[in-house]
């Protein structure tokens, strides 16, 4: 890790969300101005983000000191801590939770057809999603952010080995299909009957020897 010291500018390293990417930054400014700087570099502010040293397993930087006091010097890699809050969906701003839940989606699953991801959302005039395939994706696990995603249409995540579901699934909202087929699946959510799905909800060709006892309630 480079010192800052004498130094009026260096360059720190945006990793998460990928590609790589530099950043030119000034010791002395405050975490808050850089993470401001990297939202503007992926593209979009959700003011729901966090900034964190690529090494650190996850704490947060606290935004009121300045980068050397945040221990962030020439070289050093950061991240974005991106979180979905639910109320996204709620107001409508479908695009904003969408993009989140997708970057989780890529950490979770860092082999996975990335492309194919951002390419299966499909959103109505207005700018709520009407569908997200995500089948064949190369997808190994969920976030928990998954459970905040609400659909008028239909959710697919068939031939993907997920193998379990986090418990915050039960939340989603489906409009349409939900598929789950080919999904190595095993267990269930508990919670897994408050599930919200308007048509057809396929969970076949998984290895799944019980179903949770409220499973019966779906709506």
């Amino acid at each position: 890790q480079a010192s800052t010291k004498g130094k009026s500018e260096m360059e720190v390293w945006l990793v998460h969300p990928p590609p790589r990417r530099a950043i030119k930054a000034r010791p002395l400014e405050s975490v808050d101005a850089l993470k401001r700087r990297a939202e503007l570099v992926v593209g979009y502010v959700l003011g729901s983000t966090d900034l964190a040293l690529a090494e650190s397993g996850g704490g947060k930087l606290d935004g009121r000191l300045a980068l050397e006091e945040a221990g962030v010097a020439g070289g050093c890699e950061i991240r974005l801590v991106l979180k979905v809050p639910w109320s996204l969906w709620e107001e409508g701003s479908h695009q904003k939770a969408a993009m989140v839940v997708a970057t989780d989606l890529l950490r979770c699953s860092p082999g996975c057809n990335e492309d194919g991801v951002w390419a299966g959302m499909k959103f109505s005039e207005d700018g709520s999603m009407v569908s997200w395939d995500l089948s064949e994706k190369l997808l190994e696990s969920l976030p928990d952010s998954f459970g905040s995603i609400r659909c008028t249409g239909h959710l697919s995540l068939h031939s993907n080995h997920l193998g379990t579901l986090p418990d915050s699934f039960t939340a989603l909202q489906v409009g349409g299909d939900l598929f789950l087929e080919y999904t190595h699946l095993s267990a269930l959510p508990e919670s897994f009957g408050r599930l919200r799905v308007g048509g057809t909800l396929g969970l076949g060709y998984n290895a799944l020897s019980t179903l949770p006892a409220g499973i019966g309630g779906l709506e």
